[in-house]
């Protein structure tokens, strides 16, 4: 399977792009902003697909979990946004 089919993932793009906006976020503040279009299982799920795929890294700040992109996470968001300006114009 190509990687770049878990990016499928729901949540996992839009999780992408939240993150790039904000630099880091705390678990609770990605669940608040993103429960509107996605539930919060669905949002976990994201963030695992992310972190396991190297996008996304935890940061343990006891007792919060804080995510923020990884250097290949924002390479990878780059593309994101060049496909978007390309279906954009």
């Amino acid at each position: 399977m190509m990687k770049v089919t878990r990016l499928e993932q729901t949540a996992a793009i839009r999780l992408l792009f939240y993150l790039h906006d904000k630099k880091e976020s705390k678990t609770g503040e990605i669940v608040h902003n993103l429960k509107g279009t996605h539930s919060q299982n669905t949002i976990y799920r994201a963030l695992n697909v992310l972190m396991e795929l190297g996008l996304v890294e935890e940061v343990l700040d006891p007792p919060r979990r804080i995510f923020r992109l990884t250097t290949k996470g924002q390479q990878v968001l780059e593309k994101l946004m060049e496909v978007e300006a390309i279906l954009s114009s």
